[in-house]
């Protein structure tokens, strides 16, 4: 007779069962119950034909968009191909709605949020409003309908075959009033498709910051477009926007982790979501869709050697430029500022990945814009502004600018910017190396006070640059550029083309000068080390 069953006690309920063999060996004292948790009430499957879904899509009805939903991410051909399996009488997977019965003009209505499904509704809608095909087996297009009827003539499909796609049945589960996080938890199990992003999964969730986020998002549609927008990109760059924002206020090291799990955490502090810090989040975001729409050109590939595109950590550094210096708000002064930042970062890296690394380099430059740029109002004249960048504890943000004032006159007065004729020098970054990276004149940057094209000019005569374009964008012209700086040169030295000569015999016993234009050298910047 075996012995009986051993029952498991407090002391050796941890014990590591090597095999599942030996765990079925043990009997516990009092089994626990099983519990699965929230459990939903029972759906309700439905058969809805394409035309009635075709007719609630797009209004208040149905809504395929709530905040968990991730954009449309099926390509064309995708599309097309749900609409030929339809057509085909193949399979279609049931769409998951949560209906929701409310009260209008004395009628009882019903609101439908579509949880699953999305990517084939919208595939169908597009396709009955003309702008998409389906192929047949020629691979030919046809069209549902030609909404551009006169332009190019697109092959229609027979009414008979449009009638019986619009009569054929989708399979609809619909949940009765399911609660916020019931719609996020079950749009979660069913995502079988198209496996979410972190950041898609991010946006997914609920809270406060999410909510703010999304917002923004949706307020400042067009200025989405500046960057690369798939799978939530910019739900996660506005998130991290919010992030530097709060640093920068709590003086914490400026480090760039845009990682959903450090957003994700982030988001559990709602103790900084205030009323100023929204009002402070909509006046960067308003000066920023102001600038990108009045100035396109500037977030473009303006011939870069390297990082063609508008890069997601230049999305966040030109934010974070606005929210630090709200005096610089001018559409036109901005810009000058966007245009010399992207060159600066493109001269200084070798490329522009969103790291802490990267991220230093751009805090340099919006530390010290007044430095690369010059002032909006006054600089007292008689001082040589040095500019050093520590990176201690004490300071807001790591690279942080620490002035020094030398005085080189006995009575220093205040005057424009437009009236100096000193030197502002900005140290390199590395200690050891007292040779200044780059000199700029102030007598060349009356454009930055009056945000006139050279107005002023200085005491000592120096001759007014004419405006340039850069990205047929730029309508006042910076003092030099980045590369110059570096190079020790200053703005006269600027305006001079460089070329060099070289004599060669004219044929008749004399010698003429041949001028070739000196061959660019390609700069590597003083923060490639970091």
């Amino acid at each position: 007779m075996p012995p009986p069953l051993e029952s498991v006690g407090e002391a050796d309920s941890d014990r590591d069962f090597s095999s599942e063999e030996s765990y079925y060996e043990v009997a516990p004292d009092a089994p626990p119950a099983y519990n699965p948790g929230d459990i939903l009430n029972e759906a309700d499957w439905q058969r809805r034909s394409i035309s009635d879904l075709c007719v609630l899509i797009g209004t208040e009805y149905l809504d395929t968009n709530p905040s968990y939903q991730r954009a449309v991410v099926w390509a064309a051909e995708r599309m097309s191909k749900l609409i030929q399996s339809v057509l085909a009488n193949f399979y279609i997977p049931p769409v998951i709605f949560n209906v929701i019965k409310f009260t209008e003009d004395g009628q009882e209505r019903y609101r439908r949020v579509c949880i699953d499904g999305k990517q084939r509704l919208t595939s169908i809608k597009r396709f009955v409003d003309g702008e998409i095909p389906v192929f047949d087996n020629r691979n030919q297009k046809w069209f549902f309908c030609d909404p551009n009827a006169g332009k190019t003539p697109k092959r229609i499909l027979p009414d008979s075959i449009k009638a019986r796609f619009l009569q054929t049945d989708i399979l609809c589960v619909e949940y009765d009033s399911l609660g916020p996080e019931q719609e996020e938890d079950l749009f979660s199990r069913v995502q079988l498709g198209v496996p979410l992003t972190p950041a898609e999964k991010l946006r997914a969730s609920t809270g406060e910051w999410q909510a703010f986020a999304s917002d923004v998002e949706n307020n400042y549609a067009k200025l989405m477009t500046s960057v690369d927008n798939k799978r939530a990109r910019c739900f996660q760059l506005i998130l991290q926007i919010f992030k530097q924002m709060t640093y920068y206020e709590e003086g914490k090291p400026a480090t760039f982790n845009s990682g959903p799990g450090a957003l994700k955490k982030f988001c559990e502090n709602t103790s900084l979501l205030t009323s100023e810090f929204k009002a402070e989040v909509k006046r960067v975001f308003e000066t920023y869709a102001e600038v990108y729409e009045r100035y396109p050109g500037t977030f473009r590939n303006n011939n870069y050697r390297i990082a063609t595109k508008y890069s997601p950590i230049e999305f966040v550094a030109v934010a974070l430029l606005i929210y630090t210096h709200p005096e610089r708000h001018h559409p036109k002064l901005l810009n000058g500022d966007i245009v010399e930042l992207r060159s600066f970062v493109r001269e200084s890296l070798r490329d522009l990945r969103s790291n802490s690394a990267t991220w230093l380099v751009f805090m340099d430059w919006i530390s010290n814009v007044e430095a690369y740029r010059g002032g909006v109002n006054t600089v007292p004249v008689g001082y040589t502004v040095a500019n050093t960048v520590t990176s201690t504890a004490t300071n807001r943000h790591a690279g942080r600018v620490s002035r020094r004032l030398t005085e080189t006159a006995a009575e220093p007065v205040s005057a424009p910017v437009a009236d100096m004729s000193n030197t502002i020098v900005v140290q390199p970054r590395n200690a050891t190396n007292p040779t200044p990276t780059s000199a700029r004149s102030l007598s060349g940057m009356s454009h930055i006070g009056n945000l006139g094209p050279g107005k002023a000019s200085s005491p000592t005569g120096t001759k007014r640059l004419p405006p340039r374009s850069v990205g047929s964008q730029l309508s006042f012209p910076p003092s030099s550029s980045s590369a110059d700086r570096r190079q020790g040169r200053t703005e006269s030295d600027a305006i001079k083309p460089r070329k060099r000569t070289r004599g060669e015999d004219d044929g008749n016993g004399g010698r003429r000068i041949k001028e070739e234009k000196l061959k660019e050298p390609e700069r590597i910047g003083p923060f490639t080390n970091i």
